[in-house]
Order: C-alpha cells, then structure tokens, then sequence
C-alpha cells in the first residue's frame, strides 16, 4: 500500500502544472473550498523553522496527537494535503519503501515480538519523509519520544501544517470515517494553541462548545488509558 500511494502521488504531482496542488484521497470528496482561504490566512506568517515555502493544510481526522494516552511524533492523516505544488513533492517524491535508506530498520522479523506497539502505519508515512527533512528521530515503538523531541514535533508543526477538521476545510468522508470526534486526534484548536505559543503569541483561540466537551473527553479518558498502557507494558516514563 505504501508503494502504491507513494507512486501514484509522485506521478501526479510531477504532472502538475499549477503551484498549488491538493492530494485527495480516491474514497474522499470536497464539498467546498475553505481550504484555500485557510492557507492563505496562514501561509506564511511567523514561522520561526520554516521547512516548507509555505504551510500545508491537513485533515484532523486521523491525524493522531496521543496513542493510548502518551503524546506520539509522525501520526498525520494521508486523506488530505493541500498547499505548494514543490512542498507536496518534498513530502510525497519518496522512493520505494525498500529503496528507503532507513527502511532496513523498520523491517522486522516475523517471529520477533516488541516490548511496546508497533508503529502505526501514519506514524511510518510520517517517518520516512521527516527525517529526511529534519532532525528527528527514527522511532523504534509508537512511544518512542523524549519530550524535548515531542517539543521539537509541535513546533514543527505549529511553522509547516495546519491541522483542521473536515467541516473547516470542505472535506467529505465516507460514512465509515464520520465519527464522533476521537480524542486521540488534533483539533482546530489544538493546532491555534500550538501557532499561539511558537509562532504568534497575540493569536486569539475561540472555544466552541465541541471544544469544551473534547477537554472534558480527554481528562477523563487520557489518563486512564495511559495507565492501562503503562501498567501493560511496564513503561518507566
């Protein structure tokens, strides 16, 4: 799956004439355009470590900011990507999984059981282009982060995406993916506290009422799965 999505994404973005490009899912739609205005409200203001000429917007919707409860790196939906038409390329012009030079250590054998979970399959797509962008670590379990590396993910963050919802973009899902809002996954305004404290301190951060029912969500049920993980794989962290 890997392989196939890296090359039919290369192959229409090399095709691409326009400067912008949108990369869309084949079982996702559009029901508008906002994503357009989004990105230009924020395409390229204050951004301290810029990697990208300008920010890429992103579906929340899978982009996973915790897992089991701990803040996890690399975990960002592929159902949506718009911006630059050269950002998308640095993103998506990636070789075959095995040509990859860190594939290797990905790889594990059949038989060989890890002492956490696995990578989750957003947190590889994430990986293999990251770190050949930036200065981060290759991760060998889905915790596997030190906060000044988790500090390092959210500024990076806050300088090179903007994560919003489907509604806030004019994404459209299958019936399969239009669930209640995970608890797991960025929101809108988890992504404007992030721009806030690294790039534009005088941000204002409007809070809905989802806004409110999520934190509530998340201070009951975060810590209790960090728990269960904690006491199911001995972590001393």
């Amino acid at each position: 799956n890997y392989n196939r999505q890296i090359h039919l994404i290369k192959q229409g973005l090399h095709a691409t004439e326009t400067p912008y490009a949108l990369k869309l899912r084949s079982d996702n739609y559009l029901n508008g355009d906002q994503f357009k205005a989004l990105q230009q409200q924020f395409a390229s203001k204050n951004r301290t470590m810029p990697i990208f000429n300008e920010r890429i917007v992103i579906n929340a919707n899978l982009s996973r900011r915790t897992s089991n409860g701990f803040k996890i790196l690399y975990s960002l939906s592929d159902f949506f990507y718009f911006g630059r038409t050269d950002d998308l390329i640095k993103i998506w012009g990636q070789p075959a999984f095995l040509q990859n030079p860190i594939s290797p250590l990905l790889c594990k054998k059949n038989n060989e059981k890890l002492a956490y979970p696995n990578l989750e399959a957003e947190q590889i797509y994430g990986l293999l282009w990251i770190t050949r962008l930036i200065d981060m670590p290759i991760m060998s379990h889905r915790f596997d982060a030190s906060k000044d590396q988790l500090k390092q993910w959210d500024i990076f963050l806050a300088n090179n995406f903007i994560i919003a919802e489907p509604n806030k973009i004019g994404l459209g899902l299958r019936k399969i993916s239009i669930k209640k809002k995970r608890i797991n996954e960025y929101s809108f305004t988890d992504w404007l506290k992030l721009y806030r404290l690294y790039c534009d301190s005088n941000t204002p951060i409007p809070i809905t009422m989802n806004d409110i029912k999520l934190q509530l969500r998340r201070a009951v049920h975060l810590p209790i799965s960090k728990l269960w993980t904690i006491i199911k794989y001995h972590i001393m962290k």
